[in-house]
């Protein structure tokens, strides 16, 4: 008869274990236990330190940007030329939209470059953001570096508006901005890009961005260049800003003159 009150008091003495053991538990946990610390975990944080870090991001850059053109399509829009044709048959018709000049939004071949201009922007926004983050790094490691996400970021921009006109242009990491900006926001942003890279980028490289007596990644030459064929460009359709052509040929020549 007494066997069913002792179970009750074992129940009762577990449960009051338990309360006691839960509330010992929950008020020695501060918030310092629970902040998290990601070790394991590579962010904008934790990444940008070293010359290491900054190596690993520009090469990573020129690496999505030539996934534009390793494959076929990415020379679609080269087929509106007089050099290179094709025929409309088979899977061919996306070229010969652009070989007869009558592309439109539903062409196969355009999203190779939407796509992988787009993630060569989001990862120059990321390096412009935080190259001057890397502290471990000498000044001008973290120059040289930010003059590559520039000039990156400036060369996909030059293509979008070259093939959409309006596109937009998210200056952050996160691709957030969802408006189109015309040709001459882009065009200003482009120029103002190719300025600063052009004053941090080195006359040659040095180490793994160097292979073969060739440099791998953009250099002043490179800027200074590709700023000629912008100014040019808008020189003509759709700016038909003329004064530019003047700057073309400053640009251009300066690039002769510094051939070596």
């Amino acid at each position: 008869s007494r066997a069913p009150l002792l179970f009750k008091k074992i129940e009762m003495k577990k449960h009051f274990i338990a309360i006691i053991a839960t509330t010992l538990f929950v008020s020695s946990c501060k918030k310092d236990f629970l902040q998290e610390d990601p070790k394991g975990s590579i962010t904008p944080t934790s990444f940008y330190k070293t010359a290491e870090d900054l190596n690993s991001a520009t090469l990573g850059i020129s690496l999505t940007f030539n996934l534009v053109w390793n494959q076929t399509g990415g020379l679609a829009t080269t087929f509106g030329s007089d050099d290179i044709t094709t025929h409309a048959g088979g899977n061919k018709i996306g070229f010969a939209d652009f070989d007869s000049f009558q592309p439109n939004s539903s062409n196969d071949r355009l999203p190779l470059w939407w796509n992988y201009y787009y993630k060569t922007i989001k990862s120059s926004n990321a390096l412009i953001s935080n190259y001057n983050k890397a502290t471990e790094a000498t000044e001008v490691q973290r120059n040289n570096s930010g003059g590559v996400g520039y000039f990156y970021r400036a060369l996909s921009y030059f293509f979008l508006t070259r093939t959409w006109g309006s596109v937009p242009m998210p200056l952050e990491a996160s691709l957030e901005s969802k408006t189109d900006v015309t040709p001459q926001e882009i065009y200003t942003q482009v120029v103002a890009d190719l300025i600063k890279a052009e004053t941090m980028l080195p006359d040659v490289w040095s180490g793994p961005r160097r292979q073969n007596s060739t440099d791998i990644l953009p250099t002043r030459g490179s800027a200074k260049a590709l700023l000629a064929n912008v100014y040019l460009t808008m020189a003509g359709w759709p700016l038909k800003q003329t004064d530019k052509y003047e700057l073309a040929a400053q640009k251009a020549k300066e690039v002769i003159d510094g051939k070596g």
